[in-house]
């Protein structure tokens, strides 16, 4: 593993209000392939029985910032962009349903700018190279050709 994993690190110096906070698990990543190794660590993470709470909030975590990235690379959200800013949603909701309240404002930034977060019309519209089934869509491009995870909707 070529990123350096950090146990509880303030997270002060990294967020925009300067308000900190604790994070259990922390790497900074410059490459995709950095930021495939944090996505392969935090999906072991969940896999494991302890501290759920914690492992689905540093996926989500990832998941963010993936999507972040990569629409911040063009003008226009693409419905992958808004696929895995919906993996991570899903993550954050798991992650305050295991516990960890940290999650909640996030959650609440995240409804609050529907735009981010994939709907039901966006799923109308999906790209076929993007439906997997009617109900289940996998993100697709350059930027996220390497990511396996799948939305399913209800």
């Amino acid at each position: 593993m070529s990123i350096k994993i950090q146990k509880n690190i303030s997270l002060l110096k990294y967020t925009s209000f300067k308000i900190g906070g604790a994070a259990r698990y922390f790497c900074e990543v410059e490459s995709v392939s950095e930021i495939k190794e944090a996505l392969e660590f935090a999906n072991r993470a969940v896999k494991l029985p302890e501290n759920k709470g914690d492992a689905y909030k540093s996926r989500g975590d990832v998941y963010y910032a993936i999507a972040e990235d990569c629409f911040s690379k063009k003008d226009k959200m693409s419905f992958s962009d808004k696929l895995i800013f919906h993996m991570a949603y899903e993550d954050y909701q798991n992650a305050l349903a295991n516990g960890n309240s940290m999650v909640k404002s996030k959650l609440q930034n995240m409804k609050k700018n529907e735009m981010i977060i994939s709907s039901k019309s966006d799923y109308f519209l999906a790209p076929k190279t993007s439906k997997i089934s009617s109900n289940e869509f996998k993100p697709v491009g350059d930027c996220y050709s390497w990511i396996k995870r799948t939305v399913k909707v209800k």
